[in-house]
């Protein structure tokens, strides 16, 4: 063959390279993620037979732990396979090819035996390889290496020339790009996908999820349960200690709730502070074991900007095919449980049930007429008296706020404050009861100076700053004598993040030092005792469940439940603080307390509660007593 053939034959393989190199380019950067892998073995492979190598792979470089691993590789028949042991190699064990690489340089060894003594290390691998040529050309990403390309001729020595390495260099930034971009596209489809904050799958992947689950199950005749989950409370986080504490509070409880996922089951974030469990089960009893793990891992405390908190869950259930067959349905069905779950007392789980749909229909009109009825002037005060027990006189009134719904006839607290405090209706409730005790309490002050006006404080009065100073503000402008005056919050409320709560009722009590404080329910978590000394209250209302544990059992726990109660009284009172007993609704009850030194009371064996009017001639006729 002449020179000249020789050059043209060395032309024509050039532009024959060239649009291999277009072709596995355009076929590399419009390569969908889910086939990206099977298309850059494809590549190595074409490459390779194209130019008669034995091997054509592709490393990577971990520049955080300073190391290099084969990640991508095609050989040729006969030759063994590399990758296996090229994993985690420390880019110190070749430095010869290191300092090439980094400078942006292709490695170019047409003679694995003529390489200089100071890349003995690379000639000694190259050997155990049985390598005799070899190229690597350096990819870039962004001005820094990301790895390189590489082929290998082991049967017969091979030359590549400055033509074929400059075609070589673009075919690597083509890798380097193909893998840009790849990197980029599952970064898009994970945050399509996954939500930002947390990480987990979001409500679009969870649907197709689910409907796979269901799918699943329908051909496999199984089961499957869908859990919703909701946070207590989680409106409070926020505005007590700001939307990034709350935030991190959902990140904690999005990683307690991975690490209880099984390999075919399903945890992701709704939206907001609701999470869904797609759980494959084959009993009821399993979801049920699930919903337990999941309230007592959540119910752990967290540590928020520095302030301990427990936090806990409501859970709805719905079963498949019990309660539905479609996703749509089981995800309403659940939504409903766990709507229930919440109105039940929260920290609780459900299963759906045909009944918690009428239910729910019910509620959510219910809903939306509250919005309208403090305008509408429906909501009422009634008020519930307490007893002097020694005197057997009114110390004290309690102020209960009532809806007087026009079809539904007179609605108790339970009914419709829940609904209130999942929005900001609560607000509005809480500012119409101070506004409307006020209008009243004047009076009453003139007639009996030494009735004690009780009020409840909410949850979220206690804890956001802002309504609290709101509430202090309103105290101080509406209330001329504020010593008659006494806060009630429930020790549950206090108990959710105590520190807090500590350092807020401190707050009350140095901008109002003669307003008194109260615990409500007090011990029906007796998850407080302990702190019960740095509390700065002054009563203690006891929860009615120590009167009802005194009947019902046998004698022996009778006596023990008398026991328990007669430690409560007594610990109140050495600490000074007032002990009020509620829930008393028998003559026996009442006799009971006053044995074992109770101060007060309350209950409908005194008295059930009284509107307005009642409570005036009422008061007339019991009599008020003097004591403070």
């Amino acid at each position: 063959m002449s020179e000249q053939e020789e050059k043209q034959d060395d032309l024509k393989r050039r532009l024959e390279f060239e649009r291999h190199i277009t072709q596995v380019s355009t076929h590399l950067l419009n390569v969908k993620p889910e086939s990206f892998e099977q298309s850059i073995h494809a590549a190595l492979a074409d490459i390779g037979i194209f130019f008669k190598v034995d091997r054509a792979y592709l490393f990577a470089i971990d520049h955080i732990r300073q190391t290099q691993s084969l990640t991508h590789e095609w050989y040729a028949d006969g030759i063994q396979s590399e990758q296996a042991h090229l994993q985690n190699i420390p880019l110190s064990h070749f430095p010869w090819i290191k300092k090439k690489l980094f400078d942006n340089q292709v490695v170019h060894i047409p003679d694995v035996a003529a390489l200089p003594p100071e890349a003995t290390n690379e000639q000694q691998e190259f050997r155990r390889e049985k390598i005799q040529s070899l190229i690597l050309v350096p990819l870039f990403q962004a001005e820094h290496i990301a790895g390189f390309f590489g082929l290998d001729a082991v049967g017969c020595k091979q030359v590549w020339s400055e033509d074929i390495q400059v075609s070589l260099r673009l075919l690597g930034q083509v890798f380097a790009n193909a893998f840009a971009a790849n990197k980029l596209d599952l970064k898009m489809q994970r945050l399509a996908y996954h939500d930002a904050l947390t990480g987990l799958p979001n409500r679009k992947l969870m649907e197709d999820r689910l409907a796979q689950a269901v799918a699943r199950a329908a051909r496999r005749q199984s089961g499957l349960a869908v859990l919703l989950l909701d946070l207590d409370d989680f409106k409070l986080v926020n505005d007590t200690l700001g939307h990034a504490a709350g935030d991190n509070l959902l990140c904690q409880v999005a990683h307690r709730l991975e690490t209880m996922v099984r390999e075919n089951d399903t945890v992701a974030r709704m939206g907001g502070d609701e999470f869904v469990f797609l759980v494959e089960v084959d009993e009821s009893d399993d979801a049920s074991d699930i919903a337990e793990r999941v309230l007592q891992e959540v119910s752990a405390p967290v540590e928020i900007d520095g302030h301990k908190m427990v936090t806990h869950m409501s859970i709805g259930i719905s079963l498949y095919p019990d309660d539905g067959e479609s996703p749509e349905s089981l995800l309403r069905y659940a939504d409903i449980a766990m709507y229930s779950a919440k109105t039940g007392g929260k920290n609780r789980f459900a299963y759906f049930d045909s009944s918690m749909d009428d239910h729910a229909q019910e509620v959510m009109s219910l809903r939306f007429e509250l919005g309208e009825a403090i305008n509408r002037k429906e909501l009422v005060l009634h008020y519930l008296p307490c007893m002097d027990l020694a005197s057997m006189k009114v110390c004290g009134i309690e102020a209960l706020v009532r809806w007087n719904h026009p079809e539904r006839g007179m609605l108790q607290p339970g009914s419709f404050l829940t609904l209130a405090e999942r929005s900001d209706m609560i607000g509005r409730i809480d500012h119409w009861v101070m506004q409307s005790v006020t209008e009243q309490q004047s009076h009453w002050q003139s007639q009996h100076p030494e009735l004690r006006l009780s009020l409840n404080l909410s949850v979220r009065e206690l804890y956001s700053r802002q309504q609290l100073d709101h509430l202090i503000h309103r105290l101080l402008t509406l209330f001329d004598d504020l010593s008659c005056v006494e806060l009630d919050i429930a020790e549950s409320s206090i108990s959710q993040n105590m520190e807090l709560a500590i350092e807020h009722l401190n707050l009350i009590r140095q901008k109002i030092p003669e307003i008194r404080i109260a615990v409500d329910d007090f011990g029906a978590q007796l998850t407080s005792l302990s702190r019960l000394h740095q509390w700065p209250v002054d009563t203690l209302k006891l929860a009615p469940v120590y009167l009802s544990n005194l009947s019902g059992g046998s004698k022996a726990e009778g006596a023990k439940a008398e026991g328990v109660l007669h430690s409560l009284i007594d610990l109140g009172r050495n600490l000074g603080l007032c002990v009020i007993a509620e829930g008393v609704e028998t003559s026996v009850q009442c006799d009971l307390l006053k044995r074992l030194g109770c101060e007060r009371a309350q209950g409908y064996y005194f008295s059930n509660s009284l509107s307005s009017a009642q409570l005036e001639p009422w008061l007339i006729g019991k009599g008020v007593s003097d004591a403070v």
